[in-house]
């Protein structure tokens, strides 16, 4: 990226641009009307609507606009949901990041349409009969110079702001130095922007193909915003805008102005009144590190944050993704000075005035001199993905502190199958006995019989089986609170299946347990895992339990919603107790 000093600022070709992204500004008044017989530019001025109704303000938000959708990607091996969300925002300034700077000069104009089109395609207004323009620099620390240019364009003004900065400079002057920092997450380049208070509109294409990373295949992506404030230029404001102009601004060249479409109603003049000038960094970065140690780690680069750049973050510098566009000094320098964690280097505490870059521009209503900002809103997508793992435990305490892979806050529930709990099902009307057949095939919990913020059932799957589950089989010495598969000697394909739905406050279920006794393990035992009906895992018959009571559980790095666990048709007789899980809530 190339950059200009203040001793090469003047003109550069236009280009205009129609920028990427979905950008809405809800800007725009009624149909043209002419000057009439208005005598001058003050009374057709004072016709025009406020700046305000022109371009309403709007209030700042960030929000999902919709549900989230999840999605299974076995291939990639991701667990992914995406939130479709709005953001709204109103750049304080237009930053144009080195683009149209030979129309944004002090005191330039500006027909508003343009400006508050969206398009990034901002237009002068073509009047060449201007007053005397005072214009200054203000050095930051109460210093300032000024002076007045006698025929105000673009070439005048930038040699009139070149000769302050010179006098300043050989007077000793040191500009001010104020450095801004800010980061955010970047889900797209428009929201990013945004998000930093700045505006995609206004970006060419090589900087914007630059910075925008949301294609690259890492988990996180952020964006982060320096700026160095040195000094500002800008300009006397005159009471009027009739001051603007000189004698030879007429009512018939006002009018001519009004049939083009240049002024009017729909279309009000706006001006240039300050510039900041310094250098800015724009800065994406992508990594499958969490949010928190990437910022972390870019803060650890400058010592005002009093973050130690430890080995951790030195590795998330070296390996991340990262492009850096700066204006006001070199791309390259500045993001090898970033890597070595020094950034602090780039922005010097005395730069040379002459370094300065122009960086930002305020505009204002020619009418009333009010400030002239646009409100911006982009849609997007926020898409989480997490890596799908998923384990398997025979000891109730390892799945337990297995819980600590969800990044949520979680919870455990364990649920005694003791009789009072099996009558909380919605198929079971009585507290059973000991040797009770409960006649049914599934026993299901809700929400409002068990405190949970989910549903979940047990359910056995053979068909025809006419003692499909017991409470309390007499025939297991020893054992209670239990729920035999079948009966012991009969139904003898003991496979059943523990599923969760119906889930509350944003919850989800990320780890099912329970124990199992007296089975035989065959060769065509298995445990499987899914998710609605994909299958996430399955555990081989070489796992499964035998003999006498044996935890069985599973801890996904995704939600479950269902277990199946395949028996054997192998004559053994197995019960299970106690249905234990982990919840998660989302943050």
């Amino acid at each position: 990226m190339t950059t200009q000093s203040l001793r090469m600022w003047g003109i550069v070709p236009l280009s205009l641009l129609l920028c990427l992204g979905i950008i809405m500004l809800a800007c725009g008044g009624d149909s043209p009307a002419g000057p009439d017989d208005m005598a001058d530019m003050n009374t057709y001025m004072s016709s025009l609507p406020a700046w305000d109704e022109f371009c309403p303000p709007v209030i700042d938000s960030d929000a999902p606009t919709g549900e989230t959708v999840e999605n299974l990607d076995m291939g990639q091996g991701l667990f992914c949901h995406t939130t479709p969300c709005s953001i709204t925002e109103t750049p304080e300034q237009v930053v144009t990041y080195g683009t149209f700077s030979n129309i944004l000069w002090l005191g330039g104009l500006i027909q508003g349409d343009t400006y508050a089109g969206g398009l990034g395609s901002m237009e002068e207004l073509p009047i060449r009969q201007r007053a005397p323009l005072t214009v200054g620099v203000n050095l930051l620390h109460g210093d300032s110079v000024s002076t007045v240019v006698q025929d105000p364009d673009a070439a005048s003004v930038g040699q009139a702001t070149s000769n302050l900065i010179a006098i300043a400079m050989n007077s000793g002057f040191q500009a001010g130095s104020s450095v801004y920092f800010t980061q955010k997450e970047m889900y797209s380049l428009e929201q990013a922007m945004l998000s930093l208070g700045l505006s995609a509109n206004y970006m060419g294409t090589e900087v914007r193909n630059k910075l925008d990373l949301t294609a690259v295949k890492k988990k996180n992506t952020l964006t982060a915003y320096f700026k160095q404030f040195m000094f500002e230029t800008y300009i006397v404001q005159p009471q009027t805008p009739s001051e603007f102009f000189s004698a030879e601004f007429t009512p018939e060249r006002l009018e001519e102005q009004v049939n083009t479409g240049s002024i009017g109603p729909d279309n009000l003049p706006v001006y240039v009144s300050r510039i900041q000038w310094g250098r800015i960094m724009l800065l994406t970065m992508s990594s499958d590190s969490s949010y928190t140690d990437m910022k972390n780690a870019l803060k650890a680069t400058h010592p005002a944050f009093s973050i130690d750049l430890t080995a951790k973050y030195e590795h998330i510098l070296s390996t991340s993704e990262m492009e850096v566009v700066t204006f006001g000094g070199d791309d390259a320098d500045a993001l090898g000075l970033i890597r070595s964690g020094n950034i602090e280097s780039y922005f010097t505490q005395s730069p040379d005035l002459s370094t300065a870059f122009p960086i930002a521009y305020a505009l204002n209503n020619l009418a009333d001199n009010s400030p002239a900002k646009v409100g911006e809103t982009t849609e997007y997508e926020v898409k989480e993905c997490t890596q799908i793992t998923t384990a398997y435990y025979t000891d109730w305490n390892q799945w337990r502190d297995a819980f600590s892979v969800i990044q949520d806050s979680s919870d455990n529930k364990f649920f005694e199958t003791n009789a009072e709990n099996i009558y909380k099902s919605d198929e079971v009307d009585w507290i059973p006995g000991s040797n009770s057949h409960l006649v049914t095939n599934i026993l299901t919990f809700a929400p409002a019989n068990t405190g949970y913020d989910f549903t979940f059932y047990l359910k056995t799957l053979q068909d025809g089986c006419p003692y499909p589950l017991t409470f309390n089989d007499s025939e297991f010495s020893g054992a209670t609170n239990l729920l035999s598969i079948g009966d012991v000697d009969n139904c003898q394909y003991d496979a059943f299946e523990i599923g969760v739905s119906n889930f509350l406050n944003d919850s989800y279920v990320f780890a099912v347990g329970i124990y199992v006794g007296d089975n035989g393990v065959s060769s065509d035992e298995k445990l499987e895992i899914f998710y609605h009906d994909r299958k996430i895992e399955e555990i081989p018959y070489s796992q499964m339990p035998s003999g006498g009571l044996s935890f069985m559980g599973i801890v996904s790095t995704i939600p479950i919603t269902k277990i199946k666990f395949t028996e054997g048709y192998d004559g053994d007789d197995i019960y299970v107790k106690d249905f234990c899980f982990g919840v998660a809530y989302r943050r």
